[in-house]
């Protein structure tokens, strides 16, 4: 999950006398207190009574507290005062008041050539911005300010970016008089997994965003109908704020229990459902990770058919004979292919549990609405790498919008070893279109055909520790006969195979 705090901030301008205590930067004292040999021995005493002198080293040559410190961040604090120009950011609701650009106009001491107090500037007791000098911070060592504030101001972008709840950073971009402002990333030590609370629904057991889906004709279309991940923007305090992969789950039990119903709806009108077949995709889905917290119960049969008594192709559905239900000729087909949660996961593996007639395929078609958003590109891509096909094609929506760069990159790719068929061209009208995911090989006028419940990005994520996949849930592929597959679709492959 990603989080990105947007919005423009404005600045004053005030000169006045400032005395203050600034973190630098100096690896080559860290160096030093980490054991660096210094050969030449007058220099060494030199660097030693410097060392003393600032209170990094005790007299017989120990590291004090500030050295320790000094040994593991690098950096010392150095202090520095005279008249200084600087913009701040004043009763800001979230930076508060502080300085973030300063320029030193004339070195002097303290007891020379003040003017007037400004008393209604509280800078002291606060972390302050150098931004001008690699984004040194700084504190004011001075109670009361002498100075006057200026008729200038300015304006620049501000950025508070989560990854995950483990580490934020901050970054100032912009230009303050003809000086341009680009920070990079200045981390930031924040109790995240408290700070979240106070701006969305979450909920801390789970590490979930407790969200309220509309349920109406186009929720079934929404990746985050069956993925529980999300998207989404919002605005508040001022902040423009873009949430990227939040995982989430139903605002409430009551929620929990439409939500599943419309997931088991789905599955009734696109399958043959016996009894058996009817609790066992009802306990599949009451597992999933958005909902197995709620521990739902397994929905009554018969009222959940009177419910939905509107619908008489669902009806039958549910009540067709065991004779109809593909589930019995699975074996006849081939084994089911299954990866178990927490398990590293490399596409190679995947590739090579299909069936030895239908290595090196002469077709691979991808069936998923979904495969060419931004969440699971990458990883088809490397589906696509490892399968050797003579020719892929993908079935799916349009791409993203947005301007991505390394979206684009990965749509490129695909684009280059791909032919992309946009889903709705295939069908009469957008509602006709097929949902479930489907892996289609062909070779020597031979189909093998794989379906499963969700898009790749939705049971894999990166293990940046072992560098590969690993699966954040269980996901089984079925393989299924021809007679079983979307029919419209089915001749759409065909046609392109065999012309």
């Amino acid at each position: 999950m990603k989080i990105i705090f947007n919005k423009y901030i404005h600045l004053n301008c005030a000169e006045a006398y400032l005395r203050i205590k600034k973190q630098v930067e100096r690896k080559d004292i860290q160096e030093y207190l980490n054991g660096k040999i210094i050969k030449n021995q007058f220099i060494e005493d030199r660097i030693r009574e410097y060392l003393k002198n600032k209170r990094i080293l005790e007299q017989d040559g120990s590291p004090t507290l500030i050295g320790e410190e000094v040994k593991k961040t690098g950096k010392i604090g150095e202090y520095e005062e005279g008249k200084y120009r600087f913009w701040y950011v004043e009763k800001d609701d979230h930076l508060g008041t502080r300085i973030l650009y300063l320029e030193r106009v004339e070195a002097y001491p303290y007891d020379s050539k003040l003017i007037g107090e400004i008393k209604d500037l509280d800078i002291k007791n606060t972390k302050h911005f150098f931004l001008n000098e690699k984004n040194i911070v700084f504190e004011i060592e001075i109670d009361k300010i002498y100075g006057q504030k200026l008729n200038e101001i300015a304006q620049i972008n501000f950025k508070w970016i989560w990854e995950g709840l483990e580490k934020s950073f901050y970054e100032f971009k912009g230009k303050i008089k003809k000086h341009d402002i680009n920070s990079g990333r200045i981390p930031q030590q924040f109790q995240l997994k408290e700070e979240i609370l106070k701006w969305i629904d979450w909920n801390t057991t789970y590490n979930r965003f407790k969200w309220r889906l509309e349920f109406n004709e186009n929720t079934l279309k929404l990746p985050i109908f069956e993925d529980f991940i999300h998207d989404y923007e919002f605005k508040k305090d001022g902040f423009h704020i873009e949430v990227q992969d939040a995982p989430i789950m139903p605002v409430d039990k009551t929620h929990a229990e439409e939500w599943r119903n419309l997931l088991l709806l789905k599955q009734v009108e696109q399958n043959y459902l016996s009894e058996e077949d009817f609790k066992y995709e009802s306990r599949i889905i009451g597992e999933k990770e958005g909902l197995k917290m709620y521990e739902l119960t397994e929905p009554d049969r018969v009222n959940f058919l009177k419910r939905r008594q509107n619908s008489i192709n669902q009806k039958w559905h549910l009540q067709a004979p065991m004779d109809l239900n593909p589930n019995k000729y699975l074996p006849l087909v081939g084994t089911p292919i299954s990866f178990e949660k927490g398990i590293e996961f490399h596409f190679e593996n995947f590739v090579s549990c299909f069936p030895s007639d239908f290595q090196n395929p002469d077709y691979v078609i991808i069936s998923d609405l979904y495969a060419i958003t931004k969440r699971n590109i990458k990883m088809l891509d490397s589906f696509l790498s490892v399968i050797r096909s003579k020719k892929n094609i993908v079935i799916s929506n349009k791409k993203d919008d947005g301007e991505d760069e390394y979206y684009l990159k990965d749509y490129q790719k695909i684009k280059e070893k791909s032919e992309l068929v946009v889903a709705e061209h295939i069908y009469e009208t957008r509602k006709d279109v097929f949902h479930d995911r489907g892996i289609v090989l062909v070779k020597n006028k031979k189909y093998y055909i794989l379906t499963g419940t969700g898009s790749f990005n939705t049971f894999l994520e990166w293990d940046n520790n072992k560098k590969s996949y690993k699966t954040r849930r269980s996901i089984t592929y079925t393989p299924i006969s021809e007679k079983y597959y979307d029919s419209k679709l089915m001749n759409f492959i065909k046609e392109k195979y065999e012309n």
